[in-house]
């Protein structure tokens, strides 16, 4: 059996990996090691290492519950001055993300969008782009 803090780190390389494929990231981002000890996020992403835009929370979970989620990632985000996103992994199924309701116009809670338009965000905000929109497109827009 997979103890939960395991199945945490599993989610959070597993983030790591994707977003760098996906995105013209210049480097791989890194989990938070320290976030075992002192607490905070778990992932800083940025287009570099040391220019970080996001705060992002990776929940691996069967049972979700996007308000904790959203309430630890905001809390995190605000004390480093960051993008709060809560990124969640589930069996079989695509990542799925929330971010601030600020962009709505709308001072407190989250959008939930899926992975295709987190990557589209998400390079808008980095100022990079993403490596391979082909393959993200809807089954029904692919020719066979």
């Amino acid at each position: 059996m997979v103890s939960s803090k395991q199945k945490g780190s599993q989610g959070e390389r597993k983030f790591c990996n994707w977003i760098y494929d996906e995105l013209a990231l210049h480097e791989k981002p890194q989990r938070n090691l320290e976030q075992v000890r002192n607490g905070g996020t778990d992932i800083l992403l940025g287009v570099t290492r040391d220019e970080p835009h996001f705060c992002v929370e990776v929940k691996n979970r069967t049972v979700v519950d996007y308000q904790t989620f959203w309430v630890q990632a905001a809390c995190d985000a605000r004390l480093l001055e960051l993008e709060p996103v809560v990124a969640i992994t589930q069996p079989r199924r695509e990542w799925e993300f929330l971010i601030s309701a600020k962009l709505i116009k709308c001072d407190r809670g989250w959008l939930h969008i899926n992975h295709r338009v987190f990557l589209e965000y998400a390079a808008d905000r980095l100022g990079t782009y993403v490596k391979r929109p082909l393959r993200n497109k809807l089954p029904h827009m692919v020719k066979r």
